[in-house]
């Protein structure tokens, strides 16, 4: 089964529906997918390297996809994971 590279290129929003130019991915349903996966604890690296490339669309208050994002938290505004302890 072929799947389908990440997402870290061209974005925009059609019929109020984010979807990725190169690949044709509905952001929000492949959101909604990672975290069944998540929850189902069945989530692959290469699933994991795809919601590390749509951080950016996930909603600042959603825990969950942020921490498997690799987004870190500091008093309860999330950092992007390139923030060292350096820049705190």
């Amino acid at each position: 089964m072929n799947k389908q590279k990440d997402c870290e290129h061209l974005y925009k929003d059609a019929s109020d529906e984010r979807y990725c130019v190169d690949c044709g991915k509905n952001i929000e349903a492949r959101l909604k997918y990672l975290r069944g996966e998540i929850i189902a604890e069945r989530i692959s690296y290469d699933e994991i390297a795809e919601l590390q490339s749509l951080k950016r669309y996930i909603d600042k208050n959603d825990v969950q996809l942020l921490e498997w994002a690799g987004v870190e938290e500091k008093h309860g505004q999330h950092l992007t994971s390139s923030c060292t302890l350096a820049c705190l």
